[in-house]
């Protein structure tokens, strides 16, 4: 199955879907609904605790569909190469809120890495699914957070169908909003430029 049509799947599971009936859920839809669902957590300032636990639940899943072989650098091949020391805090979050352990009875948190583990799922997504609206204004929003790269180096491929310019001031919640806005117009554009 290509990467489109994954995606296609994806997609039309959670359009056909019934809260009423059973569902039959594939990796893929699993991890997409839940780093969706971060992604939405994190732009509407939400429960740090449950936007880590499910971006680190997808990046799981989008890590063993990749393989240990996978090509590009993400997350589990770059912490390595940190101290031990680094290397424990970055896991701890994830063990005490999945199954309770660390040790002590709470833990200090930096929702920064939950911010980290969504930007390595995104990737990862993004190499083995493809690139979705929830994910391109992610990776737009947080690039401008962290200033990791200047709005005019992101891609085309990331920000068809939206003004940067216009973006940067807007709150977190309707930065998401009128990004998904100018993303989807953008698909839909896409879609009927290719049926003619």
């Amino acid at each position: 199955m290509t990467r489109q049509q994954t995606q296609d799947t994806v997609l039309n599971a959670l359009e056909t879907y019934d809260p009423t009936q059973p569902v039959t859920v594939s990796k893929e839809l699993a991890a997409y609904s839940q780093l969706a669902t971060a992604i939405w957590l994190w732009f509407n300032y939400g429960d740090p605790v449950s936007i880590h636990t499910l971006a680190a639940a997808s990046q799981g899943i989008l890590e063993n569909s990749a393989g240990k072989n996978h090509q590009l650098p993400h997350m589990r091949n770059w912490t390595k190469k940190f101290s031990r020391r680094v290397q424990k805090i970055l896991r701890d979050p994830q063990n005490c809120f999945k199954h309770g352990w660390s040790g002590k009875k709470s833990l200090r948190y930096d929702p920064f890495i939950g911010s980290v583990i969504i930007s390595d799922a995104c990737l990862l997504h993004q190499d083995l699914i493809g690139l979705t609206p929830s994910i391109k204004a992610f990776t737009i929003r947080y690039s401008f957070e962290r200033g990791i790269v200047k709005p005019h180096e992101l891609s085309k491929k990331i920000t068809e169908g939206i003004v940067i310019r216009d973006l940067g001031s807007l709150s977190r919640p309707v930065f998401f909003e009128t990004c998904l806005a100018g993303l989807n117009a953008a698909a839909v554009k896409a879609k009927l430029v290719k049926k003619r």
